[in-house]
């Protein structure tokens, strides 16, 4: 930094004043699920303990055996164990008010092999009917948390959106955040006409398009050399510095972020706490999630809302 900046040693000794203050820990093992307010004098895995085996009767009836129990039993050891009880309650309780107000949803996916989700009245398909399995939902074994997807109608799912954010906060309530990127077609025209090359000049590579995957760091291999040797050297090295610019251009550079209608993340605490929000319009009270993916499921429970 000194050799960088010899004319101006107090603005480096001051910077690294501040940097030698900074201390900051993050923890990106722990997983900040939200908790379900059970009733009085209850844990949650005793009240979705009680829940199960309630709902059970009222699915099977008379037709409940030893197999059924069996099941049920072994698959809420399994919740207890890995510590989501509360998600299995809070997903129950955003269905439950679904059903008592005329909204159609359903589960989909691996969440249809856990009897638990079928006897809650997320999902109407019974495991036991079709051999389905339930560690392919959640594998004891495993970390990753379950996903339970959740479609709910798109006529009136924001009346679900607004219920869980009543419930439980609208700091706590974020819709996922997700981030557009530039194929490599898109972005060598962007780049282009940055460049000042005519666009038809850009176009005129078209055919050389082709011959260029999606993936762009595989650009500075044999299609490059292909295009660079039918052309003459100016040519060649405008092209050249055209692609490397739209390689480097689509690894470092977001070209939209925009947000799911239905996605939502629910926090124990206001999303700001642990994660970068974007509100969605001045004076807005919606807030999305920018977060990508794998780092959402450490600090969240997501439920999709789509059609």
């Amino acid at each position: 930094m000194y050799a960088a900046f010899p004319d101006h040693p107090d603005a480096v000794a001051h910077s690294q004043e501040i940097a030698d203050r900074c201390d900051i820990g993050l923890d990106l093992a722990t997983r900040h699920f939200p908790v379900f307010h059970t009733p009085a004098g209850k844990t949650d895995v005793e009240y979705l303990r009680e829940l199960c085996e309630q709902k059970l009767i009222e699915r099977y009836g008379d037709e409940v055996g030893d197999k059924h129990r069996k099941r049920l039993s072994y698959e809420l050891s399994i919740i207890e164990q890995k510590g989501y009880a509360s998600y299995f309650l809070i997903v129950w309780d955003f269905v439950r008010f679904a059903e008592e107000n005329g909204i159609p949803s359903t589960a989909r996916g691996s969440a249809c092999g856990a009897l638990v989700a079928y006897v809650l009245g997320m999902s109407d398909v019974c495991p036991l009917k079709y051999d389905l399995l339930f560690e392919r939902f959640l594998d004891p074994s495993r970390n990753e948390p379950p996903d339970i997807d959740i479609d709910f109608c798109r006529d009136r799912r924001q009346l679900v959106i607004d219920y869980t954010k009543e419930k439980y906060g609208t700091d706590c309530v974020a819709q996922i955040g997700t981030f557009g990127k530039l194929k490599a077609k898109a972005v060598i025209r962007d780049v282009g006409r940055v460049l000042n090359i005519p666009l038809k000049k850009v176009d005129g590579l078209r055919n050389y398009y082709r011959a260029i995957p999606q993936e762009l760091p595989s650009i500075n291999g044999f299609p490059l050399q292909q295009i660079g040797h039918q052309r003459n050297s100016s040519t060649r090295h405008r092209i050249s510095r055209l692609c490397y610019l739209a390689q480097h251009s689509r690894s470092r550079f977001v070209a939209r972020a925009y947000t799911p209608e239905g996605e939502q993340v629910l926090r124990r605490q206001p999303c700001g706490f642990v994660q970068p929000r974007r509100q969605h319009r001045p004076g807005s009270v919606s807030h999305s999630s920018l977060f990508h993916s794998p780092w959402t499921e450490l600090i969240t429970a997501g439920f999709p809302t789509g059609e």
